[in-house]
């Protein structure tokens, strides 16, 4: 939000606290881990979660910046000694990037997905992970950088924030008692 500063330059951003913002929400989340009870002992060691959101944030009436409409995650947790293995989900709502009454900027709706396999020898545990597995590339956020709304965004110095690559890790641990 452009604003006045003492010994800024013209255009410059700052963040103001106006201390009204107003936050209205409901979360709800539920975890399953099954036993040897289960499908006799089947699905023992796994963990099944979910979590949930719907959030609304104003300020003055205006959206506040980055505040999603709604959040969720899921995924699956397995722990069977020596293998570890997990793959979870996480969802963020649409958001607005700027508070402006003008509203330029909703982010939509995105997602991302972790999965880990890791197996565990002795001292040391090899693990093998892959962050946003399903290679999504959206826009997590714009900063504005223009001083004034401009109606042909093209022309504009915006700066746009995309999600991460997937990427891959391997990793050696070693345990010392």
């Amino acid at each position: 939000m452009p604003c006045q500063q003492v010994g800024g330059l013209t255009g410059d951003l700052c963040f103001v606290n106006t201390g009204q913002a107003l936050y209205k929400g409901v979360e709800g989340e539920a975890t399953y881990a099954f036993s040897n009870d289960f499908m006799g002992g089947f699905f023992n060691g796994l963990v099944v979660f979910v979590n949930g959101s719907i959030n609304s944030g104003k300020s003055n009436g205006l959206y506040v910046k980055q505040a999603p409409t709604w959040t969720s995650a899921g995924g699956l947790i397995y722990k069977m000694n020596p293998w570890k293995f997990s793959l979870i989900a996480k969802g963020v709502g649409p958001q607005y990037s700027d508070n402006s009454d003008q509203a330029v900027y909703k982010v939509h709706a995105y997602s991302n997905m972790d999965a880990s396999i890791a197996y565990g020898f002795g001292a040391f545990e090899l693990s093998i992970g892959v962050n946003n597995v399903l290679g999504t590339r959206s826009i997590l956020a714009i900063t504005e950088n223009d001083a004034k709304f401009q109606a042909n965004r093209l022309l504009s110095l915006d700066q746009y924030y995309f999600q991460p690559a997937r990427s891959v890790f391997i990793t050696l641990k070693a345990v010392v008692e």
